[in-house]
């Protein structure tokens, strides 16, 4: 099933290379591999033809997982956030149902992040947002850049990413 999304997402001679991609990620952030290729083949499939296309869309997807696991989102948290992402994508902009409804509801301070990745205050990322002038292309970089960065030294070895781990490692 995969194997198939990736293929006709990515081409199949990069399906390898994406495999392995989500294979260390879940490893990495101990994550349920089958929840994190599910939400990874969306967000594929949405910046396909984009220039959020490759390695941007793996740093997307990296920086979104590795806020929620270090949170402690659930699967469905997650899966929830990544949808925002990829819903940004497909549309092109940014827009507040996405960004402060669906994201700002799982991800906690996604909004003053989102604000300080653009060099803006929050009401002026509000303003800019519902212009409707923020396109996903401009947006979604910085702001996994600050994901990253308010995240970065994130431990992932609790009971929840071991037990992903194993579970993995079984299927």
């Amino acid at each position: 099933k995969f194997k198939a999304a990736f293929t006709s997402i990515a081409g199949a001679d990069s399906v390898g290379r994406e495999m392995e991609f989500v294979r260390s990620t879940a490893r990495s952030l101990g994550l349920d591999l089958e929840q994190v290729s599910s939400s990874y083949i969306k967000l594929s499939a949405a910046s396909r033809g984009t220039s959020l296309q490759g390695e941007q869309t793996r740093e997307i997807f990296t920086a979104v997982s590795k806020a929620a696991t270090t949170l402690g989102l659930s699967a469905s948290e997650t899966d929830g956030a990544l949808l925002a992402i990829s819903q940004m994508v497909s549309k092109g902009t940014v827009s507040m149902e996405e960004l402060r409804g669906q994201l700002g509801e799982r991800l906690p301070g996604a909004f003053k992040i989102a604000a300080d990745s653009m060099g803006l205050t929050t009401q002026e990322l509000d303003k800019l947002v519902s212009s409707g002038k923020l396109t996903a292309e401009v947006f979604l970089p910085k702001f996994a850049a600050a994901l990253d960065k308010a995240f970065d030294g994130a431990t992932f070895d609790g009971y929840t990413n071991g037990m992903a781990r194993l579970r993995n490692s079984i299927s």
